[in-house]
């Protein structure tokens, strides 16, 4: 069995994500604790949509991506158990015989380096990532992977089909 173990940089933003969640539901309840007499209007209607938005980024950041990114694996050799939210989402058992195989593909990120990420398929879809990003023993859970599943090619990087991924 090879389980899978996290990057200390993986479990940052989340970290980052609650303190900034924090700090937004300060600034919320101090702006709706301005004076009644309307001196601080404008910047009531100013910081409130920004708050908005930075609620809404934070809600896509760390429940939407890191339910399909930050999975837990435990690799078997005929089956694989994943659970999402860096292990404290519901575990799926996935026998290696209902894929159809796997693809690759490379990740840009800001220091114009790349991060792999291997993505199972079962049908048309992908149904679980794995990635060098997250998973500091990425490369043993791929080797486990690979000897198992068919590759199916590699996949160009798309942004469209990142945010797609993210929200199926």
């Amino acid at each position: 069995m090879i389980e899978s173990k996290f990057n200390w940089w993986a479990i940052l933003p989340l970290v980052l994500s609650v303190i900034i969640f924090a700090v937004i539901s300060y600034l919320t309840y101090f702006i709706f604790l301005m004076p009644k007499d309307g001196s601080m209007t404008p910047a009531l209607y100013f910081m409130l949509p920004l708050v908005l938005v930075f609620c809404l980024w934070t809600f896509i950041w760390v429940f939407a991506e890191r339910k399909k990114r930050a999975l837990c694996v435990e690799l078997f050799s005929h089956s694989i158990i994943v659970s999402g939210f860096y292990g404290y989402g519901k575990k799926h058992l996935y026998a290696f015989t209902g894929f159809t195989g796997y693809t690759l593909s490379q990740l840009p990120n800001y220091y114009g380096d790349t991060s792999e990420y291997l993505h199972i398929i079962k049908g048309t879809k992908k149904v679980i990532s794995i990635s060098a990003f997250y998973h500091k023993n990425y490369q043993e859970l791929k080797d486990g992977l690979t000897g198992s599943l068919e590759f199916l090619g590699e996949i160009p990087f798309d942004i469209k089909n990142e945010w797609k991924d993210i929200f199926n």
